[in-house]
């Protein structure tokens, strides 16, 4: 088992250029992470040559990338506001794009996402659509050697009952998971429930949690039971990358202690 992290605590300031991509990878290093996750929004360009720039500074600190995580809203029937007529076209472009990047910056795993329920659509329609374009993206990445790793986030698939019925109407054992521990407590349901059912599909974990009020805290302060959810994944035998999402006040502290915090209950598990 792995660690890495995706400090939603400093997104503000990294996406306002406040913090430095590298000053983040400086002390993502410095507290001991394996590994960081590089989100599409930290990047100032898809150019191959910026982001062979962006790998290098991961290896030169000793650490991996463990997974580009990306968007891409399948579930968007709409434009909203965009100048695109095929916004599901575009999303499915976006996905494919994002798996280009990650063979430079040496990760095999591309999150993707079902995205936002449409108005005035039926949901079911919504979860077909859904699976259509994640079946329309696994053969391309497939081709790549990259591992699409669905989440359930950030509203369609929060549900535990649709994010496992997505999986069922895709139907491909292609198609892995990056699973959120906190995410299913936006639907009214827990992760404990989901990892029963998909442990052995799990290839990227977010530990990811919250407090009771869902707002995000540093991992170990909230309500998500981490040791019934790594107990599990440890009995299905993953010993993939655990991803921490670490919300609450962005501090090194933080980051540090929500580390210590994932390896003593993943030992105890």
């Amino acid at each position: 088992m792995k660690v890495s992290c995706i400090p939603i605590c400093f997104f503000r300031q990294i996406l306002n250029k406040e913090m430095l991509l590298v000053e983040w990878l400086d002390m993502a290093a410095d507290v001991g992470l394996d590994g960081v996750e590089m989100y599409d929004r930290f990047l100032d360009s898809f150019d191959s040559d910026y982001l062979e720039r962006v790998a290098g500074q991961v290896d030169e600190r000793g650490m991996e990338t463990s997974m580009f995580t990306g968007y891409g809203d399948l579930a968007r029937t709409e434009a909203a506001g965009s100048d695109s007529a095929n916004p599901r076209s575009d999303a499915i472009e976006e996905i494919k794009r994002n798996v280009d990047a990650a063979l430079i910056l040496r990760t095999s795993i591309v999150r993707v996402v079902a995205g936002t329920w449409p108005e005035n659509v039926e949901p079911d329609a919504v979860l077909t659509k859904v699976a259509q374009g994640l079946c329309d993206c696994l053969a391309y990445a497939k081709d790549k050697g990259i591992w699409l790793a669905f989440e359930n986030h950030p509203q369609v698939g929060t549900s535990n009952a649709d994010f496992l019925e997505i999986l069922r109407r895709v139907d491909s054992v292609d198609l892995k998971i990056n699973l959120d521990t906190s995410n299913p407590m936006v639907s009214g349901n827990n992760a404990v429930d989901l990892v029963r059912h998909v442990s052995n599909r799990v290839v990227h974990l977010h530990a990811s949690d919250r407090r009771a009020d869902l707002e995000h805290t540093a991992v170990g302060e909230g309500v998500v039971d981490f040791p019934a959810i790594f107990k599990i994944l440890k009995e299905a035998g993953f010993d993939g990358w655990i991803s921490m999402e670490v919300g609450g006040t962005g501090s090194r502290q933080s980051i540090a202690d929500s580390l210590a915090y994932v390896k003593e209950k993943w030992s105890e598990a």
